[in-house]
């Protein structure tokens, strides 16, 4: 199966606390052509989208990771400066579709998901 046809090239950070997933996601999005900064929890994502040297397309970002800062409050940051959001988790999908929809995210993803997911959410999005 042929994976979707991205948009053009995006910028994109991406908030994964889980190493393996945070690199794997990354490889997937770069080989889709898009330019990826990521980091490993919420705090440094809010530091990234308040500091402002650089101007995201879109946030991926983990619902649940340690630093005190959950998913939901990066989704409001990046909300917040323009961006598109993508919340992500592992949790009860309708519990997370909630508290997605109350922070704006633009999608709500259920990991696990395969890379072809991934990348249609992420084309459905800038359509």
């Amino acid at each position: 199966m042929s994976q979707p046809s991205p948009p053009a090239q995006l910028s994109i950070l991406l908030v994964e606390d889980s190493q393996e997933l945070r690199e794997l996601f990354a490889i997937i999005l770069k080989s889709a052509g898009h330019n990826v900064q990521a980091v490993a929890d919420g705090r440094a994502a809010v530091a990234c989208l308040a500091n402002g040297s650089s101007a995201y397309d879109l946030v991926v970002t983990d619902r649940t990771m340690p630093g005190g800062v959950s998913g939901e409050e990066v989704v409001r940051a990046a909300k917040a400066r323009g961006a598109k959001a993508i919340l992500m988790s592992g949790d009860s999908i309708r519990e997370v579709r909630l508290s997605g929809a109350q922070a704006g995210a633009d999608a709500v993803l259920e990991k696990p998901l395969d890379s072809d997911q991934f990348l249609e959410a992420i084309s459905g999005l800038f359509r």
